[in-house]
């Protein structure tokens, strides 16, 4: 174990760990927050089990918690919403800030972020056409007047449902013909985000924050290289086999540096997972987005990435919740 994270000691707390999320988001969220409370009951603390819904403010009330282990997911729970809640009551929670948690929950808006601080992202397939709509973003009422025309975009391109998690939504568009596929990305949000496919594989960087700084989680995890490319499109977040990889130098410092950046640039807090798409073409490192409240079952990336830093479970638990409380 790291000599700064082995030394983290968290006083005897009763902590709330919030769960659910949208009926895409809630199955997951769940499971996180099953595993987070044995670990948390494990390291010695009470802890008791309160869902997002309309009883939410009753229950904090009710239970007066020391602090709050966030693990909802997903648009109206996951974007500052919970956060919101928790700082008018003065309950010290993990993970980002309001808003923070809000940026990070708008894919199109960070795609925005991304772009005016110069992080490598991929680019808009919309290319030309009078009337197109600027940028990554298409509305429905756009789509539907006609204004995204066939002819004038870069195929193949991905469509995302910008608020959405655990690769919902997502559309792999090879050909005009494949342009219906759109009605299914805006059955989750509008408007939705459009960005050029990148060949290649996804890579996954975690970076948790402890009382002396920072650390980013490196060697990242990922998908293999030879994936289908039905399966390529998926979002890091997604399930399927992982591999941690070894990147040489310089792609390795830069896939870290870049982390870090999208990190602070996104007012990111406590831990987070930022997603990239390592180009087969280029061999470039390409931000896809950062998740401001990552999975923490055993098996996921985040928890994988920490494992390959020295960092076991109890310690990532312990340290999540040290860095919401203030000092």
């Amino acid at each position: 174990m790291t000599a700064f994270f082995s030394c983290i000691i968290v006083r005897y707390m009763k902590i709330a760990i919030m769960y659910g999320g949208t009926s895409t988001e809630r199955e997951a969220s769940t499971e996180n927050a099953e595993y987070v409370e044995t670990a948390l009951k494990e390291l010695g603390h009470e802890t008791v089990m309160i869902p997002y819904d309309k009883n939410l403010f009753n229950l904090l009330s009710r239970y007066a918690p020391d602090a709050a282990f966030i693990c909802v997911q997903g648009k109206g729970h996951g974007d500052g919403v919970v956060q919101g809640i928790l700082d008018f009551m003065n309950i010290p929670y993990t993970g980002s800030r309001a808003l923070g948690a809000a940026v990070i929950n708008d894919k199109i808006l960070c795609k925005e972020l991304f772009q005016a601080a110069g992080v490598r992202t991929p680019p808009s397939p919309i290319r030309r056409g009078p009337a197109a709509p600027p940028g990554h973003a298409l509305s429905r009422a756009d789509f539907l007047a006609g204004r995204l025309e066939p002819s004038g975009l870069e195929y193949p391109f991905v469509a995302k449902p910008p608020t959405q998690g655990l690769s919902i939504g997502i559309e792999l568009f090879h050909t005009p013909r494949d342009l219906w596929k759109l009605e299914t990305t805006f059955q989750y949000d509008d408007p939705i985000l459009l960005e050029r496919f990148i060949p290649g594989h996804n890579a996954t960087v975690g970076i948790l924050e402890h009382a002396g700084g920072r650390r980013t989680l490196f060697p990242p995890v990922g998908h293999p290289v030879n994936e289908e490319e039905n399966t390529v499109l998926l979002r890091a977040g997604a399930p399927g086999p992982w591999v941690v990889r070894d990147y040489p130098e310089p792609l390795a410092g830069e896939i870290t540096a870049l982390a870090e950046k999208v990190f602070t640039l996104t007012r990111a807090a406590g831990y987070a997972r930022v997603d990239f798409r390592i180009s087969s073409e280029d061999r470039l490192p390409y931000v896809l987005e950062i998740n401001a409240v990552p999975g923490l079952k055993p098996s996921s990336p985040f928890v994988r990435g920490a494992s390959q830093a020295g960092i076991d479970y109890h310690t990532i638990i312990r340290t999540i919740i040290t860095a919401a409380l203030p000092p």
